[in-house]
């Protein structure tokens, strides 16, 4: 193998390991919710629990921003902000 591809392959484990050890620091603690008028907290925990199954704030986040959760009847949309690495905010 030549010394290019050592330190192409180094450089791509190096982003993997960072990456892994970045997510890993960001699990779901707390969520806040808020302008909930229609329906209750525990449906907008639930649904948020149900959307996906990662505990990880910026996995959660990510997924909603790409594919917005749909899943609450009389809720036109739910917005979810990252507080801090442990704590969302749901505001519907």
């Amino acid at each position: 193998m030549s010394k290019a591809w050592k330190i192409v392959f180094l450089s791509l484990l190096s982003i993997v390991v960072i990456s892994l050890l970045y997510l890993s620091t960001f699990k779901l603690k707390e969520v806040e919710v808020s302008g909930c008028e229609v329906v209750n907290e525990q449906d907008v925990l639930d649904a948020i629990s149900n959307y996906t199954k990662s505990d990880n704030t910026v996995l959660i986040y990510l997924k909603n921003k790409i594919k917005p959760i749909e899943s609450l009847r009389f809720v036109a949309k739910m917005d979810i902000e990252i507080v801090s690495r442990n704590k969302l905010s749901v505001t519907v």
